[in-house]
């Protein structure tokens, strides 16, 4: 395997120009929080540029997401994870790199959080 070449900061990166999305096709990619809000879209505009996108959420509704953007071709495949749990992180690149089509990875997006307004029990931690 080649080696990758040492990060150089070259500056700021252009957050005006818009992506080139032919580049996803093919690529296979993991959008952590994917079931709903941000990370839905995201697997979403990942799938229609053509990525195989796997993703994981604590939320079951991913499995009606990959059920609906499965009908007609296997694209994307959800698998329920605790990201704040070593195991459930490693099945879903072990998914990931199983049923993509060029048994890799190759782009990670890591969207799952918390939020006090959802009452995850992590924010108890601070006291309030």
């Amino acid at each position: 395997m080649p080696e990758l070449p040492r990060y150089s900061y070259t500056g700021p990166v252009d957050h005006t120009m818009v992506p080139d999305r032919s580049q996803m096709k093919g690529k296979s990619v993991i959008v952590t929080g994917g079931a709903n809000g941000m990370g839905e879209m995201m697997v979403r505009e990942f799938r229609q540029a053509g990525a195989f996108v796997t993703f994981g959420d604590l939320n079951d509704r991913g499995t009606e997401v990959e059920k609906e953007l499965n009908a007609e071709e296997s694209t994307v495949a959800f698998v329920k994870c605790d990201i704040r749990n070593w195991e459930d992180q490693v099945r879903l690149f072990e998914t990931a790199k199983s049923k993509s089509p060029n048994n890799s990875v190759d782009i990670v997006v890591a969207n799952a959080g918390i939020s006090r307004s959802s009452g995850d029990s992590l924010w108890n931690l601070d006291g309030k």
